[in-house]
């Protein structure tokens, strides 16, 4: 799971918004080096990388639907 966002900030929460503004690139964006994967972390083929918008990867994502499909009823989270 990761973040990222539009350039510009469309889909940006609210309180981040001023993040993005006057023309400046986002922390978060596409492509921006806040949005890189950390080091030693490789998504090889055969694995989903799920991309968040929201402050939860379970707000507005698929994931549910990824895990359900693969037949996964477990899962850990971690995080910085």
């Amino acid at each position: 799971v990761v973040r990222e966002h539009d350039p510009l900030g469309r889909d940006v929460e609210l309180f981040r918004r001023h993040l993005y503004t006057s023309g400046n690139v986002g922390p978060t964006s596409k492509g921006s080096e806040g949005a890189e994967l950390v080091d030693g972390l490789v998504i090889r083929e055969g694995d989903f990388k799920l991309v968040k918008t929201r402050f939860s990867a379970f707000f507005s994502t698929h994931l549910h639907s990824v895990l359900q499909r693969a037949g996964i009823n477990s899962l850990v989270v971690t995080g910085e």
